[in-house]
């Protein structure tokens, strides 16, 4: 038998066990990469989750203030110092509930279409009922989302709406194996409220009618679901416990099937 016949003969096997080795090897680096994706995914709605939630417990106790001065000399000075020394808001706006009548400090209207479809969550705070909106367009152009007390005893009502388009920066780096992000949807509606790319704001989200809206309907809150995007399929981690103010929070990431012998060669 000449040499190589031999060698051939010899190194064959070897082959086969390589190549067993190396599937073996890809196999546990696809399990520590999905692992790793839901992990990080996970950290990044408690995190998302954590962020919204003190913006809007901190609007709380300016609307409390404001909604004590309506009607007073006050509250001008006192609205124009808020939104000079903070970018969360769109504005301060006043809503006559009788009169049907909104007016609000920086001159951009709300057309009829936008006020008649917005609705509200209403929670229990420390002391108060509060309430948040629905995501809604002024006519600028600019998405916001409001957050009002509920009052049964007077007819003027304080808003102060929150400019989705300055939080979500927020939450563009939070990112998911470098290829996911964390987005918000209004639980109600089904649109992006928070979204990395800002045109996406106030669009309908694929995520949520992929499999989102299922879990919350059965009464799940949080855990994670698989969805196709773009013709890949995604696990998208979600967090849906904060339904008195209507927002979920989501992280998806691509999930990857293939083995990738080469990284191992």
């Amino acid at each position: 038998m000449s040499l190589p016949k031999l060698l051939l003969r010899l190194f064959k096997p070897l082959t086969f066990v390589l190549i067993a080795v190396l599937i073996y090897l890809s196999y546990q680096h696809y399990l520590h990469s999905q692992s790793l994706a839901k992990s990080q995914s996970q950290d990044n709605v408690k995190v998302a989750t954590a962020l919204i939630w003190s913006q809007i417990e901190a609007t709380f106790a300016k609307v409390d203030l404001l909604q004590e001065q309506v009607g007073t000399a006050n509250f001008a000075p006192l609205a124009n110092q808020i939104l000079a020394n903070s970018y969360l808001y769109k504005s301060v706006a006043v809503y006559d509930r009788q009169a049907d009548r909104y007016a609000n400090f920086n001159d951009d209207r709300l057309t009829a279409n936008s006020k008649n479809n917005i609705e509200w969550h209403t929670f229990d705070g420390f002391t108060r009922q509060y309430a948040v909106s629905t995501l809604y367009q002024k006519s600028d152009g600019f998405w916001v989302f409001a957050i009002k007390q509920v009052l049964y005893h007077s007819p003027i009502e304080v808003w102060f709406e929150v400019d989705v388009q300055h939080t979500t920066q927020y939450l563009s780096n939070l990112k998911t194996l470098n290829n996911g992000y964390v987005f918000v949807i209004d639980s109600m509606t089904g649109k992006l409220v928070f979204h990395p790319n800002p045109n996406r704001i106030g669009t309908s989200s694929i995520s949520y009618q992929g499999g989102l809206k299922e879990q919350i309907d059965a009464g799940r809150t949080r855990g994670s679901y698989d969805y196709f995007y773009n013709g890949e399929l995604k696990k998208s981690v979600f967090d849906a416990r904060n339904q008195s103010v209507g927002l979920s929070f989501l992280a998806p990431a691509k999930r990857i099937f293939c083995l990738r012998l080469t990284k191992f060669l």
